[in-house]
């Protein structure tokens, strides 16, 4: 009885179909699949498209998800233009999306798959490797993942939003991409980062006037979470400094509480010429200047 185990095994051996040197490894062919889409024309689309038809019986649900994403690019009309991928007209699930993506399929998988997490984690990843590629490639994507975070934000997806603009904010280290983490995660209730978000990009930024912007808007965020105290002592520092969002602000609160003295002079300075010395009162300026003029109310 001890030769059928070894009978079995030869007659297996003798049934198995050859290695197949011209079909790839199933990470072959994604790997293969990735760069092609990412240099994507109607041509090589069609191509691609006929190749994961021609794939049956996807191993495992990674396999089914990839196949998801590739196809969403190689289905429907064209989404090639001019050399550059356009993002797929319809939007696959998640299910099966793996724990860390493969190089070359974050990008593909960020723009075909429903808004969450996975979505989040794809541009994060995106993002993080943006620095090597060329400055138009590198705007792509990082429109791509502005949009997919005003998306999220709309919705009020906090969790995936506030990836999305942690990585933004890591590569561009740009004002816009601060106010992005500082907007979430405001409205996460989470002012403390809000307010160190801030205070970081104050430290980084070198032009006044958008220093001077960046502290405004610091005020305007701890208002907005109810730190008054905090607040009162940034819009103090962006007034010396000529801000007129702090004075617009200083001057509807004096108004608010009766001042009317102080909320005149208030506004009464921003009525003058803006900083160029031509620009016009502004409207919002005329409006409390002339509240701030009416009498108080009896209320006897």
């Amino acid at each position: 009885m001890f030769l059928l185990p070894l009978l079995l095994s030869a007659l297996a051996a003798q049934t198995q179909s050859p290695p197949d040197s011209a079909h790839p490894t199933q990470d072959d062919f994604w790997a293969g699949a990735w760069a092609r889409l990412e240099a994507a024309d109607e041509t090589v689309l069609a191509a691609l498209g006929l190749e994961i038809k021609a794939r049956r019986g996807f191993e495992g649900t990674l396999e089914a998800f990839r196949a998801r994403v590739l196809t969403a690019y190689t289905s429907g009309p064209a989404q090639a233009s001019g050399g550059a991928l356009l993002a797929p007209e319809r939007r696959v699930s998640t299910d099966g999306a793996p724990a860390a993506f493969a190089p070359g399929e974050a990008w593909p998988t960020a723009r075909a798959v429903v808004p969450g997490a996975v979505r989040a984690r794809a541009f994060a990843d995106v993002l993080a490797g943006a620095e090597g590629l060329a400055d138009d490639a590198r705007l792509v994507r990082r429109r791509a993942a502005f949009a997919a975070f005003l998306e999220d934000e709309a919705a009020f997806r906090p969790e995936p939003a506030t990836v999305i603009a942690r990585a933004m904010n890591a590569e561009a280290q740009a004002t816009w991409s601060a106010y992005c983490v500082e907007g979430i995660a405001r409205r996460s209730g989470r002012y403390d980062e809000a307010d160190a978000v801030l205070a970081a990009r104050l430290g980084a930024v070198s032009d006044p006037r958008e220093s001077l912007d960046v502290l405004q808007r610091r005020a305007i965020s701890a208002a907005g979470a109810g730190l008054d105290e905090r607040a009162l002592d940034y819009l103090g520092s962006a007034l010396a400094r000529g801000g007129t969002d702090a004075t617009q602000i200083l001057a509807r609160g004096a108004l608010a509480s009766g001042q009317r003295d102080r909320a005149r002079r208030l506004f009464r300075t921003l009525l003058g010429p803006g900083p160029t010395g031509t620009a016009p009162a502004a409207p919002w300026a005329l409006r409390g200047w002339g509240m701030a003029q009416l009498p108080a109310a009896d209320h006897r």
